[in-house]
């Protein structure tokens, strides 16, 4: 997976969902409603359930170290990920900051996250997506 796939992968992911996955103030890769609905924040729509409980159960892991982290645990992302650390920090970081601002989801969520992966597609050279 190259950068513009991560970053469909996770912007289309998260705008279906219709909200950020943010549980008490803190991003969840993962997050089952009681309602049964499952949640995953930007960088959970790029992991698989195997991936996601390695990097739970390490206490280390967090979105600045993401790659490296994955890649330590030989969890394969495309070189051109791993190259650049800060692409899958940046990624989180812009979810994280709109799931905090609208925890409960809504259109004004999903407004402002579409606004700040537009702008994170700019700062990474990225073509945002046509009709989203």
């Amino acid at each position: 997976m190259n950068k513009q796939e991560a970053f469909e992968k996770a912007l289309l992911g998260v705008l279906r969902q219709k909200r950020g996955s943010i549980d008490n103030g803190k991003c969840a890769y993962k997050l089952v409603l009681d309602d049964g609905r499952e949640l995953r924040c930007a960088v959970g729509h790029l992991l698989t359930d195997e991936q996601m409980i390695l990097a739970e159960k390490n206490s280390d892991f967090t979105a600045a170290y993401l790659a490296s982290s994955l890649e330590r645990r030989d969890i394969p992302l495309d070189s051109q990920i791993t190259a650049e650390p800060y692409f899958l920090r940046d990624l989180q970081q812009t979810h994280d900051a709109a799931a905090r601002s609208f925890p409960g989801g809504d259109h004004e969520f999903m407004e402002t996250f579409k606004e700040s992966m537009k702008y994170f597609a700019e700062r990474w050279s990225l073509t945002f997506p046509e009709g989203v």
